[in-house]
């Protein structure tokens, strides 16, 4: 730390002892009738600095966001938005009961075996799950069986439209009219 003072004093004189700006100097030259055009745009249609850039570099002004963000700031047009954006996603659906909807869907695994899973959409309960080889409307219905015996009738059950579950040409599955029994 010493010699850096020591190099900037014998380099600079006493001037260099003098404490520097950290980061990158902040340039933002703009010329007069482009921060005219920024202002106009951001009052008239509320556009954000890279709509504004776009906009710009289309008349054949070249400019970049950050300086049209900077000139935005030094007019007072910034105003951020204070109150939290809503999220989404954070709603839970679920049925209200057990054994009212099982949910059922294949999944490859890394050793090249299929996953069949039956789960429950109240309690995320596992009623059944097989890894096989090959994914057949056969084995889903093979493992619904034995889910059904052992935590009793689900009132639906929710499949996606894989053609173990849907024929690819219309028509009714083996695993529909097994669950239609």
């Amino acid at each position: 730390m010493f010699y850096r003072w020591w190099n900037r004093y014998r380099t600079e004189g006493k001037p260099g002892l003098e404490e520097k700006p950290k980061g990158r100097p902040r340039s933002i030259f703009v010329d007069d009738p482009v921060k005219i055009k920024i202002v106009k745009l951001r009052k008239r249609y509320g556009w954000g600095p890279s709509k504004i850039a776009g906009h710009l570099s289309h008349k054949g002004f070249c400019i970049d966001h950050n300086k049209v963000y900077h000139v935005i700031c030094d007019a007072d047009l910034n105003h951020p938005i204070t109150e939290s954006t809503r999220t989404w996603g954070t709603k839970r659906f679920q049925r209200e009961y057990c054994n009212s909807l099982w949910q059922a869907d294949f999944k490859l695994c890394s050793d090249d075996y299929w996953m069949i899973s039956y789960q429950d959409d109240h309690s995320r309960f596992i009623t059944g799950s097989v890894k096989i080889y090959s994914p057949t409307g056969e084995n889903a219905i093979l493992l619904l069986e034995r889910a059904v015996k052992r935590y009793g009738v689900p009132e639906q059950i929710l499949t996606d439209q894989g053609t173990q579950f849907k024929p690819a040409r219309g028509g009714t599955s083996e695993f529909e009219l097994h669950c239609q029994e």
